[in-house]
């Protein structure tokens, strides 16, 4: 019989995370339950609709107990979903579902993608697996998060390679006139907090600017960030070279590749679902030099590491790869064959699928290992 699974999701913006909430809900879709996603309202809502499925927004207090009456409205309106499995795809849901999930009796799932705090559970009743997205968090989850490590998983973001360019995207545009056309795209993407150096991304950019580089840069997201950066960027006198924005392409993928370089920001669990996808449709990459970047990222053959606070070393690298196109190309040509033994797709929907049979006690169909 089809099972209900929710998945409560902090925001629907543009993100990696919202991304790889959208892999496991597509999952869930085809091993038979009927999924519903409860969130705030955000950016991607429309696409969330429009991949089919059904959207509940909610109040999700990150602090329930400071909260009280937002709690209790939102443990009613999952009461009446009648759930048989609740997911939260991010540790700042995990205490509202501590404080309400245990008493609604159902079996529940967190995901982490960043390392813990302190103590995560307050009530750990029906809790069935605690999934992260790199090898390195585990140690701080069982650790710092006190959970046992017989219910830690480790899934690895494997984004599609649906839509890649043998070539890599170096290949797929040529440089003509003296406009904006003439000038490599230089991008980097994810939610726009304390854990993504877009800073260091924009330092950069204003070096190679000042040493005359035919570029332009973009900053593809969104978040708490977003208004002190636009004022940096405006600041620097960047305006004309760098833009900050939320896509309004349809997917990531559209959106990515668009990008001739991509610049994983991300400093915290290893490279994120964003930085991945580049990687699969072959865009030669950077990345943060943090978690598991290192197991993905070592040679310098398949992408290049860079401490995130050193600009003047970023700005270097970027300005070797836009100078060595045939460099550029194998770059993106052999990053897309490493993250794909890295981290094959198959093996995520496989994983998403078992963790979650797991936790309703129901057997895994359709997926292959």
């Amino acid at each position: 019989p089809s099972r209900h699974a929710v998945i409560l999701h902090p925001m629907l913006c543009f993100s990696g995370i919202t991304e790889r909430m959208l892999a496991t809900a597509l999952v869930l879709r085809e091993q038979g339950n009927r999924v519903t996603i409860v969130s705030t309202a955000g950016t991607r809502a429309r696409a969330v609709e429009e991949a089919g499925f059904e959207v509940c927004l909610a109040e999700l207090p990150t602090d329930p107990r400071k909260h009280f009456f937002a709690t209790s409205r939102t443990k009613r309106l999952l009461g009446r979903l009648e759930a048989d499995l609740f997911h939260s795809t991010h540790d700042s849901l995990v205490p509202l579902m501590s404080e309400i999930i245990p008493a609604l009796g159902v079996p529940w799932v967190i995901e982490l993608h960043g390392p813990a705090r302190g103590r995560l559970l307050q009530n750990d009743r029906n809790f069935a697996a605690a999934i992260v997205s790199s090898e390195s968090l585990v140690e701080s989850v069982v650790n710092h998060g006190h959970i046992s490590r017989s219910q830690v998983r480790v899934i690895r973001n494997a984004p599609s390679d649906k839509g890649r360019s043998p070539e890599g995207a170096f290949g797929r545009r040529e440089l003509r006139g003296t406009g904006l056309g003439a000038r490599r795209r230089i991008g980097c993407s994810g939610f726009l907090n304390d854990e993504h150096a877009t800073d260091w991304f924009i330092e950069a950019a204003r070096l190679m600017v000042l040493g005359g580089a035919r570029c332009f840069f973009t900053v593809l997201g969104e978040g708490p960030r977003e208004g002190p950066l636009r004022k940096k960027i405006r600041d620097l006198g960047l305006v004309e070279h760098l833009t900050l924005g939320v896509p309004t392409t349809r997917t990531a993928t559209e959106t990515l590749a668009q990008l001739d370089i991509h610049v994983s920001c991300k400093v915290e669990g290893g490279p994120g679902w964003l930085a991945c996808q580049a990687l699969a449709l072959g865009i030669p990459s950077v990345l943060a030099a943090a978690g598991d970047s290192f197991d993905l990222i070592g040679d310098r053959r398949s992408g290049i590491l860079v401490e995130p606070g050193n600009p003047r070393l970023l700005a270097d690298e970027l300005t070797k790869l836009i100078s060595h196109p045939d460099l550029a190309r194998s770059m993106g040509s052999i990053g897309q064959r490493r993250m794909l033994e890295y981290a094959p797709p198959k093996r995520f929907e496989y994983a998403v699928a078992e963790a979650h049979a797991l936790a309703l006690g129901t057997a895994v169909t359709g997926a292959s290992n």
